[in-house]
């Protein structure tokens, strides 16, 4: 699939992984944490070719099956579902970026709000970012207390 990188029109990008068990069951977040399509609309778009971002699309242009696998199968997820100042939950999943099979060292970040039970139907994506591995590692090599390494 393609995926038009600078459309407002939506676009199902994957279907969300089986993630639940990765997070607490008392996170009030917890319930929204579902299977559901989840797609990229106006509010992405925007977002990724607003001035200060526009490199960042033919950066996802390169990556856009690691964006497809950070959905469906992340390397890594950090663990907390937060709440953000619109109500909606959002969680933040991460692929580890390969040039053939070899690891390059960085990452592919994207966040996804979470749908309410009362709502859309789907999850949309807030955001898509790229990340280093001093991003997610310390100097000595340990992954930072707020990641889960799920591979």
């Amino acid at each position: 699939m393609k995926i038009d990188f600078h459309s407002t029109d939506p676009q199902h990008i994957a279907n969300l992984g089986d993630l639940k068990q990765y997070y607490q069951k008392d996170d009030p977040g917890y319930p929204y944490i579902t299977q559901r399509p989840v797609i990229y609309n106006q509010f992405a778009a925007s977002h990724l070719t607003d001035e200060g971002h526009q490199l960042r699309v033919r950066w996802l242009e390169t990556y856009e099956d690691d964006l497809m696998r950070a959905i469906t199968h992340p390397d890594f997820i950090e663990k907390l579902c937060r709440k953000r100042n619109d109500g909606h939950y959002s969680i933040t999943l991460i692929a580890e970026l390969y040039s053939g099979s070899r690891k390059e060292g960085r990452f592919l970040t994207t966040a996804i709000s979470l749908s309410l039970d009362s709502d859309w139907g789907h999850h949309q994506i807030t955001t898509i970012h790229p990340s280093k591995w001093t991003d997610l590692y310390y100097a000595n090599g340990n992954l930072k207390g707020k990641y889960l390494r799920l591979k």
